[in-house]
């Protein structure tokens, strides 16, 4: 895999993660200043890992430490999203391979992969946090309106409306 380096900036922060296929990175924080920017921390850790990112956080300047928090969380997010096109480009390229594995219509799984191909770019499932996070034209949010499952319900709807089989009809909506 390619080094990809990922940047995030908050609250006079900047965090900046150096991907290159592995959990771990490189990751630094940087105080963003007129006269430049200045390095206050940096290791080699999981950004996704929560205790990681307590550790990393921990290091910075106490007035630091909050902002540095939710700096690294948003990081995490990035991350987590960067990490899941890789993963579905590796997917789409190992169908080609094999041709078209679509599973059968109605299943979960192919409600599910309706639901990707229209909402990829508006929504990420964080298990982490066990949360939706919506993207707000600036940053992945947590979705506390409970948006995506609205999107997910729609697209059960517009399948049980094409379902020419009733009993599959009511089972899908």
């Amino acid at each position: 895999m390619p080094v990809t380096p990922l940047a995030v900036a908050h609250a006079g922060l900047r965090a900046v993660a150096t991907l290159n296929g592995a959990k771990r990175c490189p990751v630094a924080i940087f105080r963003v200043g007129d006269a430049g920017d200045e390095r206050i921390a940096v290791d080699d850790i999981n950004p996704t890992a929560g205790k990681e990112q307590d550790a990393l956080r921990d290091r910075l300047p106490p007035d630091w430490r909050d902002a540095g928090g939710e700096l690294l969380t948003m990081l995490a997010a990035e991350v987590m999203a960067q990490r899941l096109v890789v993963s579905q480009r590796a997917a789409e390229r190992a169908a080609e391979d094999v041709g078209d594995p679509r599973p059968p219509a109605f299943s979960d799984d192919a409600l599910a992969l309706a639901f990707t191909e229209r909402h990829a770019d508006d929504f990420r499932y964080t298990a982490t946090w066990n949360t939706w996070q919506r993207w707000d034209d600036t940053r992945w949010a947590p979705d506390h309106t409970l948006a995506a499952f609205d999107a997910a319900r729609q697209i059960n709807r517009e399948a049980a409306a094409t379902a020419t089989d009733p009993k599959v009809a009511a089972i899908v909506s």
